[in-house]
């Protein structure tokens, strides 16, 4: 059973992306494929970095408004983050 403080990491953690994902547009530089080491369970987790990567992927290709679009309101990462953090939430009510 995971404990609250080890949610409340994997909420930090998760929180970090978006900032990783813009230092990428601004830098060219990442890696953030990885989607078997989180908690939060396999599909939801592995969609949400997909859509990281596809923002990574553009970045890299040096289509940064293409990236920007998809981290904007509406965009596909920023949905699928919205839904991952909904299912975190309803996760964390089973913890206490």
């Amino acid at each position: 059973m995971v404990s609250i403080d080890e949610h409340a990491r994997a909420i930090g953690a998760h929180g970090l992306w978006k900032t990783r994902l813009k230092q990428t547009i601004g830098t060219g530089r990442t890696a953030v494929r990885q989607d078997n080491q989180c908690a939060f369970g396999k599909r939801l987790h592995a969609g949400f970095l997909k859509r990281a990567a596809r923002v990574a992927d553009q970045a890299l290709a040096g289509t940064r408004a293409a990236a920007d679009r998809l981290l904007s309101f509406g965009g596909e990462y920023t949905d699928i983050s919205a839904k991952l953090t909904a299912a975190t939430m309803e996760w964390k009510k089973g913890l206490v």
